[in-house]
């Protein structure tokens, strides 16, 4: 690993006021790496009232080929046991897609989960290493918008259906 300076970012936990917090550390100082936790993981943090749905819409993903992890307040507090999650927390979830029928399969289970209070929030993340907000997607996809904000490591732009053929 190379001694380059890492930026990282993340929310504080609730106790800390879910402030951002911003730092730059090396990376021979990173004690562990690793991923947020694959959605079937997740089960038991959940409110009751959307296990049921939970455990629908896990099964479906994995029919459907696709790696789904948590991120956001229920990601980090899977990862740190520290207390992030609260009453309104978005669940937001990372579906690692590989063709644009897939992103499209995969989007509409979201949209038809049944999660009762939750409310599912996230990205498709594609191989090339561009990922979209689902809902951007849904609205792209359907022609409510021409474009769509793409974020890659390098920097982020709103890309038409011309960036998307390649992937078919």
């Amino acid at each position: 690993m190379s001694d380059r300076p890492l930026a990282l970012g993340l929310s504080a936990p609730a106790r800390w006021g879910h402030h951002p917090i911003a730092v730059s550390a090396s990376a021979h100082a990173v004690v562990r790496q690793g991923e947020f936790p694959l959605v079937a993981e997740l089960a038991t943090s959940l409110p009751v009232a959307a296990r049921a749905g939970w455990w629908a819409l896990c099964e479906h993903l994995a029919r459907l080929g696709v790696a789904a992890r948590v991120y956001g307040s229920y990601g980090w507090q899977h990862l740190t046991g520290l207390e992030y999650v609260h009453p309104h927390s978005d669940l937001d979830l990372l579906l690692d897609v590989a063709t644009l029928a897939q992103a499209d399969r995969g989007c509409a289970l979201l949209q038809g989960a049944e999660l009762g209070p939750l409310r599912i929030d996230g990205e498709l993340a594609f191989e090339d290493g561009a990922s979209v907000a689902w809902r951007e997607w849904l609205r792209f996809r359907s022609g409510q918008t021409d474009r769509v904000l793409v974020k890659r490591i390098a920097g982020m732009a709103l890309e038409g259906a011309t960036a998307w053929v390649e992937m078919t």
